[in-house]
């Protein structure tokens, strides 16, 4: 819970979206960590992230899909990785789940959310995700582009050994994007999706030049 009491922003998540659980608030320390791994290319910070997240978050059932929330191609080509891609694959050998990169995908690309207030956050991700049901067996393979080749002229879907998806992110601010996110699996057929990030911002800092 906020130290300010109940979260506004979860009143108009999908109903199949059951949980959004963060290990730490965004202090200085957790920011530190964040900045590093999304923008100076510390990967092995991911490992860090991950047990962080493996110590204060209850594990997901071990049939569970581990689904990191994908990156637009420019920014992936930008970066060249996925900071969520990283904390779930590290959090896949803590948990012993399979992870599937190639289960949802950006149909176009966003604004940064940093600068953008919670209406604004909204309005940026809604609708950009697309997704399908997981392959039953090993992760999906993925061809040079970095997209699972179930986006290559394969329509159809195969039955998942699991209903369920663990979306992971690195930092939850309003939710926005989660939420998108999960309401594109549980429209490809999820039966539930359950959200993970390594921090959460803390909801009532505000901008002083905020009107009143």
């Amino acid at each position: 819970m906020p130290p300010i009491g109940p979260c506004r922003f979860c009143a108009d998540w999908p109903d199949g979206l059951t949980s959004v659980t963060s290990a730490v608030w965004l202090g200085e320390e957790a920011r530190e960590i964040v900045h590093h791994l999304k923008y100076e290319g510390y990967t092995r910070i991911a490992e860090l992230a991950a047990r962080t997240i493996a110590k204060y978050v209850t594990d997901p059932p071990p049939e569970a899909t581990i689904v990191p929330i994908p990156l637009g191609i420019r920014r992936r080509y930008e970066r060249g990785y996925n900071q969520a891609a990283e904390i779930a694959k590290a959090l896949g050998a803590i948990w012993a789940c399979r992870i599937d990169e190639g289960v949802i995908r950006r149909k176009r690309e966003t604004r940064s959310q940093t600068a953008l207030d919670p209406d604004e956050r909204i309005r940026n991700v809604h609708g950009v995700f697309s997704a399908v049901l997981a392959t039953g067996g090993p992760c999906k393979q993925h061809d040079e582009s970095g997209f699972s080749r179930a986006w290559r002229g394969q329509a159809e879907t195969v039955e998942s050994h699991s209903s369920v998806a663990i979306l992971i992110d690195d930092v939850l601010t309003t939710g926005a994007t989660l939420a998108s996110a999960a309401e594109a699996l549980l429209d490809a057929g999820w039966g539930e999706v359950r959200a993970v990030t390594f921090a959460r911002a803390l909801p009532f800092v505000v901008r002083l030049d905020t009107p009143e």
